[in-house]
């Protein structure tokens, strides 16, 4: 049976990614498009490379430049900037770079294939813990469709990290269900080597690790189980992920002259540390208009939701939400919020009762297609 949900996966994540090609076909006709993509493995490309994915083939296929000054890590001043490959971390590039090695293949072609790979075991993934959580596989797999059909979910078939980042994350919570803490620190390496804010969720893992121990019982701590020798051991699996941090902190230093020349680097990009809610409708343009509407009317269903989550999930949440926010931006936030996965358990398990659940699906999708419509566009709402 898992194999066999697998394999739909895997259908469904290619049926779709069929229908968003021909979908940006069908829309190269219109004028305000400005795209012309053709019908064949050139255009399929043109699609799915886009935005900061020419960042990670770049860095895949050069490295990472050199830096003199730094300025040249990045910097902006009114309609003046300067934006550096090191705003983005190394997993992502290094695994387009070696399989394309190994394969012989141009970056851009493993780019795609993987990127259709890792859609599909990104919704396994979320299957598995969808199981988990339910203990109802319907309910698990219909909560899957729906995580997969929701709008702006096409970031994880786009030469983009967020597939990747989500596996890594997604079987790190999975890793600890099944007490296999050698594979969770094997995970952990990688993951916070993908994105900034991979070292700072060890926080809900950490917190939902002791959950599966019982030695954090709601809001309770259970001392007699927190001190248990098994607890203490297992814990040091996560020693991997500030190890590997403080490595590429080193690594950036010698490179640069800067431990954290990612973090400067995010000036290019006009981002400046802020109190979180301060960075809604800072500006009139679409995207900043309907991300700050978007994240909160998703904030409010988080209070709405808090009630039916344990405090790791919870934590989980809060933290994906506001620490993009800190950076006083909304740019991006609907992409950010489709990786909040317990918020898709909650939305599955509503419409699962519903007896118009798979008009639920289909209409999601077709949202999901007005919500690329941007991306093909090149829109900056779709960055």
């Amino acid at each position: 049976m898992k194999g066999s949900r697998f394999f739909r996966l895997i259908v469904y994540t290619l049926l779709f990614n069929s229908l968003f090609f021909l979908f940006s076909v069908l829309c190269s006709s219109l004028d305000w498009v400005k795209e012309d993509y053709s019908l064949s493995y050139t255009g399929y490309l043109d699609i799915v490379r886009k935005n900061d994915a020419f960042w990670y083939t770049r860095i895949a296929k050069e490295g990472y430049p050199e830096v003199k000054s730094r300025k040249d890590l990045g910097y902006s001043d009114k309609e003046e900037y300067h934006q550096s490959a090191w705003a983005f971390f190394p997993f992502y590039p290094i695994l387009l770079s070696t399989a394309s090695r190994i394969t012989g293949l141009y970056v851009e072609t493993v780019g795609v294939m993987l990127s259709l790979l890792f859609a599909a075991i990104a919704a396994w993934g979320f299957n598995l813990f969808a199981v988990w959580f339910f203990k109802d596989k319907e309910k698990a797999f219909y909560s899957t469709l729906l995580w997969i059909v929701f709008p702006f979910h096409y970031y994880f078939s786009v030469l983009y990290t967020e597939a990747v980042f989500f596996i890594l994350l997604i079987f790190s919570f999975i890793a600890i269900i099944r007490n296999q803490m050698i594979v969770f620190s094997l995970l952990l390496v990688p993951l916070v080597l993908t994105r900034p804010n991979g070292l700072i969720l060890l926080i809900p893992l950490f917190l939902f690790f002791l959950e599966q121990k019982g030695a954090l019982e709601g809001h309770k701590i259970n001392f007699e189980k927190l001190l248990d020798s098994k607890t203490i051991l297992h814990s040091l699996s996560f020693l991997s992920a500030p190890l590997t941090f403080a490595g590429y902190c080193l690594y950036q230093y010698s490179m640069t002259g800067y431990y954290f020349a990612f973090s400067i680097a995010q000036d290019g990009w006009y981002r400046e540390f802020m109190f979180p809610f301060l960075s809604f409708f800072r500006t009139g343009e679409l995207a900043s208009q309907f991300n700050s509407v978007y994240t909160i009317l998703v904030m409010l269903f988080a209070v709405f939701i808090r009630k039916k989550m344990t405090l790791s999930l919870n934590v989980l949440i809060w933290m994906s939400l506001l620490l993009p926010l800190t950076s006083g931006s909304v740019i991006s936030m609907q992409r950010y919020i489709v990786m909040i996965f317990p918020l898709f358990l909650i939305i599955g398990a509503y419409f699962y009762t519903s007896p118009r659940k798979f008009v639920v699906l289909g209409a999601l999708f077709l949202l999901q297609l007005v919500s690329f419509y941007f991306w093909i566009a090149n829109h900056p709402f779709s960055y």
